[in-house]
Formats: structure tokens, C-alpha cells, sequence
């Protein structure tokens, strides 16, 4: 069994490899630092789980070249904003302008 090492931060490295001039792993705290790495890649979105709801890619249900093309006018009229993201850019740089 091949063990991915660069996955041992400094914080788990001496739970580890208590004694790393023998190069030995304790396999149980491996098993720990791994979960308890991939438990903080998920809360920072860079895992993603499918079939997840809460942990699935944002990004995998956007609408992307021609379909979205084709459904931008609908999307922008429903939330009545204009095609132009140039005319809401500076719109919203208006608006921060005046609140500060």
C-alpha cells in the first residue's frame, strides 16, 4: 500500500511519523489525518461529492455557451436586469459610490 505523504500537514505529522528518522507511519493516524483533511477540503469547496446536494459543485448546474445565449434575454428579463453587463457594473459602482 502506497501512502500519499503530502497529504500529512505539520500540525498531524508528529501523530504520523512519531519517529520520522525510521520513517515509520502509525497507519491510525493517517487514517485520521486523512479524513480530517478531506473534512476541511470540503468546507473550503475544493472536494466535491456526487450525488451531494451540500457537497456537490456549484458550478455543474450552470447553463454554459449556447444555452445559456439562448436563455440570457429570458433570465435577464425575469429579473429585470438589462442585457448589458456594462449598464449594471456601472449602475452598481454608482450606488457604491454614493453609500460610502
Amino acid at each position: 500500500m502506497t501512502l500519499l505523504l503530502e497529504v500529512v500537514n505539520n500540525a498531524w505529522r508528529r501523530y504520523v511519523m512519531p519517529a520520522p528518522e525510521k520513517e515509520a507511519v502509525d497507519p491510525r493516524a493517517y487514517v485520521f489525518c486523512v479524513l480530517d483533511q478531506l473534512r476541511a477540503a470540503l468546507k473550503r469547496h475544493d472536494v466535491f461529492v456526487t450525488p451531494s446536494w451540500r457537497y456537490a459543485d456549484p458550478r455543474s448546474g450552470l447553463l454554459s455557451g449556447m444555452e445559456w445565449e439562448t436563455a440570457r434575454p429570458m433570465i435577464c428579463r425575469t429579473l429585470g436586469l438589462s442585457g448589458d453587463p456594462k449598464l449594471i457594473l456601472e449602475e452598481l459602482a454608482r450606488e457604491l459610490d454614493q453609500t460610502y
